[in-house]
Order: C-alpha cells, then structure tokens, then sequence
C-alpha cells in the first residue's frame, strides 16, 4: 500500500504519469475497488526510459524532466500525509468487506445505544525477533494498551473495544474485557476494513496499523519507536506513547 500510495502522490507532485508493477495492482484489487486506475508498469516496458531515484526532501525540489524510479518498500509519509483525503479514495474498500465489517460491529455491539468503537491493533509474533534485532527491545506489555483503554473509558460512556491481533489467546488474556471484545478467524484484508470501520485505533507497532487508523481517523495512540515518530507528527490526533 506505501508503495502505491507513494507512486500516487510523487507522480501527483511533480505533474508525472504514474505506473505501478502488476503484482502490486493484482494483490490490491482484491481489497480495494480503485486501485485499477494506475497502470501496470509493463505498458511502459519497452520504452526508453531515463530516470533517477529521489529521497522525499529531493522530491519537492524535483524540477528535471526525467522519469523517477522509487524503490521497493518505500514509503513518502510527507507527501501521502499532505494529499490524505485524496490518497484514502484510491482504497476503497470492495462492498463484500465493507459489510462484513459493519456487520460485525453491530452483531458485538447489540444492546449498546450509539457505540464509540476502538479499535486495538496488537501485532506480536512476527515483530518479537524484529524489535530485538533493529530497536534491541521486546515487546510491549499489556499495561500500554490498557493504559491508552481507560483514556477512552473515561472519554466515553459507550465505548467498546475491538481487538485485533496474530496472537488472539495473548488479547483474550491480557485484553478481554466487558467492553472489549477479541476477534479472530478473518483474513488480514476483513481485519484492515474492521479498522477502518472503527471511530479510534490504538496500535502497538507496524505500518498495517498505521493504515488502519489513517483509514479511521478519529484519536489515535501509537507506541513510540523511531519508525513511528515521523508519520505521528503528520497525522492530525495521533498520540505517540513511550
């Protein structure tokens, strides 16, 4: 998505066509309906092509006429922050999870007038060996997100938690609660809809959340790592939480 999205807003920036690979397009086709609207870069195959690769503070001073070439994983939070609003249009959600979503909300939310829903974002077993190896930490505990649920207890009177995670028994452990509820057995691309169908997100770490709670708006609460500062400081009512 960061590359899609990056390609969308330097080729918005600098007056450029944009082209993305196939495997990017036909990997978000299946989630989101607009993502069709760039091109694949093989149409451009046998073009003569020349180009030079830019960081994003090189991109706003960007003036030649040569093509830009990003590379893989990149992710321009500067300039996707800037162009928001328009950047989320291009993910719309296909209707077949956009209503499982609702679905879902109201089906846990039954008996609760005018619901605050917040969704909780914890992300354990692929990101344990990850924290060590690049921040030399482990991962957090439960004290942060409930720390960051008794904020919007206080907030709301009908606030209910929606708890996502790989690991669902740790959640059901730590987080389970009269206001909370741990979901498990959908699919990566149902959980991101369930997100953006939330009015909150609390999230520990990774750029999956990150998307969730841009999708969602409202308050959010991050933990604060150094791959979390930048877009926290971008993003309006994002909370970084050491």
């Amino acid at each position: 998505m960061w590359e899609y999205a990056s390609v969308w807003v330097v080729a918005k920036a600098t007056n450029r066509e944009p082209f993305v690979p196939s495997c990017i397009i036909h990997r978000l086709t299946s989630v989101f309906k607009n993502v069709t609207k760039i091109p694949p870069l093989k149409y451009i195959k046998n073009c003569p092509v020349n180009y030079e690769t830019l960081n994003e503070t090189q991109m706003e001073k960007h003036r030649s006429n040569n093509s830009i070439i990003l590379p893989r994983y990149i992710q321009f939070t500067k300039l996707v922050a800037r162009h928001l609003n328009d950047t989320l249009k291009l993910f719309e959600f296909q209707d077949h999870l956009t209503k499982k979503s609702q679905d879902i909300l109201r089906k846990v939310s039954a008996g609760v007038k005018d619901p605050v829903f917040v969704s909780v974002h914890v992300r354990r077993t692929d990101y344990k060996q990850h924290l060590r190896r690049k921040f030399n930490m482990s991962l957090i505990s439960e004290e942060f997100f409930i720390e960051r649920m008794n904020y919007f207890r206080n907030k709301y009177v009908n606030v209910l938690f929606v708890v996502l995670s790989d690991d669902p028994s740790w959640c059901y452990e730590k987080l389970k609660s009269s206001d909370s509820v741990v979901l498990k057995g959908n699919s990566a691309e149902q959980d991101l809809s369930i997100m953006a169908n939330c009015n909150h997100t609390i999230l520990d770490y990774g750029t999956y959340g990150k998307w969730g709670a841009m999708f969602a708006g409202g308050e959010t609460f991050l933990y604060n790592i150094s791959s979390s500062v930048k877009i926290a400081k971008l993003m309006p009512n994002w909370h970084l939480v050491s």
